[in-house]
């Protein structure tokens, strides 16, 4: 051990030491922060999916519901697919080529969907300004662990 005569080595020698500390406590911390996942401004839920296939999901979901008008899905999924839903309606109340082609690639080319949109359904949504669907909740459905809930479209004459 060496023996350390003067004040001022003394002195460099602690700040020496201090500094080691801190950069590994700094270390320690940088690694931290570095492995938690906490969500600050990230509102969609990821549906345990990654984006690719949660884009497949909500367009499978959403073809569903405007060709039958109404399924039976899980709560978090059906509170992802009304936005989603919504602004495809609002975008078929304009009724022109370019929001038909909108629509058309925001569902992937479903054009069966894109007929019944602006030949049926944005006639009946012409005066309703939002609010085109309705979360019903169904509770545990079944041997299912998971909540059901009904998403379905409101009817013209409902206000």
């Amino acid at each position: 051990m060496k023996r350390i005569t003067s004040s001022l080595s003394l002195t460099t020698f602690a700040i020496r030491k201090a500094k080691v500390v801190r950069d590994i406590r700094f270390t320690k911390l940088a690694t931290l922060v570095t492995k938690t996942n906490m969500k600050h401004h990230k509102k969609t839920r990821t549906l345990g999916r990654k984006t690719g296939q949660r884009t497949a999901l909500l367009r499978s979901l959403a073809r569903s519901l405007l060709l039958s008008e109404g399924i039976t899905t899980t709560i978090a999924r059906a509170k992802e697919l009304r936005p989603f839903v919504e602004k495809i309606i609002s975008a078929s109340k304009q009724n022109t080529v370019a929001s038909r082609r909108e629509i058309s690639s925001r569902l992937g080319g479903a054009a069966d969907v894109v007929l019944k949109l602006h030949g049926d359904l944005a006639p009946m949504f012409k005066n309703r300004v939002g609010g085109y669907t309705r979360i019903i909740r169904l509770g545990r459905v079944g041997k299912r662990a998971i909540e059901s809930a009904r998403i379905e479209l409101v009817s013209a004459d409902e206000k």
